[in-house]
């Protein structure tokens, strides 16, 4: 997994992910940011295969997070404040880890 943090800030993340799914925030998605264009569209091209559904939301924290939620959906925040690179090499290793997710 990419989260490196402290384990309980992990799990308080767990159990708001529940609470943030029920919630429409389809404005939070990572294909509405306009800087990311072209970087989401080589998401989609490596991972629809393996991942089709595969979801990513922006979510504020106080530091980057590129944190995976099997099966298919990926937090991450920071995004404004992270290096185009930084940012698509976290969300490519999360996504990674979905794949690998259970084998």
């Amino acid at each position: 997994m990419t989260w490196h943090g402290e384990p309980s800030i992990r799990e308080q993340l767990e159990s708001l992910w529940t609470v943030y799914q029920a919630t429409s925030k389809d404005t939070n998605r990572l294909e509405d940011l306009e800087t990311i264009g072209l970087f989401y569209q080589d998401l989609k091209h490596q991972f629809s295969s393996k991942i089709p559904t595969l979801k990513v939301y922006l979510v504020q924290y106080p530091t980057p997070v590129f944190f995976p939620v099997p099966p298919v959906s990926i937090l991450v925040s920071q995004v404004k404040d992270l290096l185009r690179e930084d940012l698509r090499d976290g969300i490519f290793q999360a996504a990674e880890s979905l794949v690998t997710f259970g084998t």
